[in-house]
């Protein structure tokens, strides 16, 4: 799929040396509510990261939600999308972020499984994050209903932006919204209580 840019976002791309984004057209600022995750019990989630920039995202609740404790091979800091580009030092679920690493890298993030969150949105075009199991896009509702303007999108280092039918824990994703109000992720498929790790081998 082919898809245009931006003019003053591919200027803030480049100041960073980011890679190209999307129909970045206006700017948004996400904000989230999580709620607490059905189940008690621990997961570990084994996140793929690809050397080079990677769109990802917090897929559990953590205690220490650092970007340094939870990412300590990436080699930059975490930006997310607000108006223009902000650093952040810890990272909050529901968002996504740009991150770096030098190499191929395999993540495990330790947390809370998270299987109900509701994602503060913008009008325009906003980076959001995935929860602790696979949500299929078609599945994802708004509120106010209809608010969704565009298909969901993620970011690979090796093939760029691709549209995304299913949202897989670990890694953010770029959608449109015709306004302000909130996407509800939910997952179909929550584990039983006693279930102390889960393990998602995605894709980088």
């Amino acid at each position: 799929m082919t898809m245009n840019l931006g003019r003053s976002l591919r200027r803030g791309a480049r100041s960073r040396r980011f890679p190209r984004l999307p129909l970045l057209l206006t700017f948004a600022v996400i904000s989230h509510t999580i709620t607490p995750a059905l189940p008690a019990d621990s997961l570990t989630l084994s996140l793929p990261a690809a050397a080079g920039w990677n769109v990802l995202s917090l897929p559990v609740g953590v205690t220490l939600n650092l970007k340094d404790s939870l990412f300590p091979e990436s080699v930059s800091r975490a930006f997310r999308f607000g108006n223009g580009y902000v650093p952040i030092d810890s990272l909050v679920h529901g968002t996504g972020f740009w991150l770096k690493f030098d190499v191929d890298d395999t993540v495990l993030v330790r947390g809370t499984g998270v299987f109900v969150d509701s994602v503060g949105v913008n009008g325009g075009w906003n980076l959001i994050g995935a929860i602790s199991t696979t949500v299929a896009a078609p599945d994802v509702r708004s509120i106010p209903a209809g608010l969704i303007a565009s298909g969901f999108y993620r970011f690979s280092t090796r093939t760029g932006y691709s549209p995304a039918d299913t949202l897989r824990p670990g890694y953010g994703y770029w959608v449109k919204t015709r306004g302000a109000g909130s996407l509800l992720l939910r997952s179909m498929n929550v584990p039983c209580p006693g279930t102390t790790a889960v393990v998602y081998a995605g894709a980088p």
